[in-house]
């Protein structure tokens, strides 16, 4: 469970070719149901839609040569609890990209 404003989890992942880390990425950001709002050259933002847990959490993932930083935090900018919610977003998307070997 984290604590701060808003609050947020994130998690760094490896990966080997980024072309194939993009597929992969939009394959489990898809299959999440991760609604993604832009995508730059080195970054995807998206969101999770409110659940009776949250109002939501934004997504960014922020891309590098090798690595790539995974964050998620609360919609609401004064939820200073998310009840493991980001941790659980986080989790998600990197065993996703586990699954497909990335």
């Amino acid at each position: 469970m984290a604590f701060g404003f808003p609050a947020h989890h994130e998690a760094e992942v490896q990966f080997s070719d980024r072309h194939d880390f993009f597929q992969a990425l939009e394959e489990v950001l898809y299959s999440e149901g991760v609604t993604v709002k832009d995508r730059t050259r080195d970054a995807v933002f998206g969101k999770f839609g409110i659940s009776l847990c949250s109002w939501g959490e934004r997504i960014e993932i922020v891309i590098g040569l090798e690595t790539a930083q995974i964050r998620s935090r609360c919609s609401c900018p004064v939820q200073c609890i998310d009840w493991g919610k980001n941790r659980r977003n986080v989790e998600r998307i990197v065993e996703g990209l586990q699954a497909r070997q990335v």
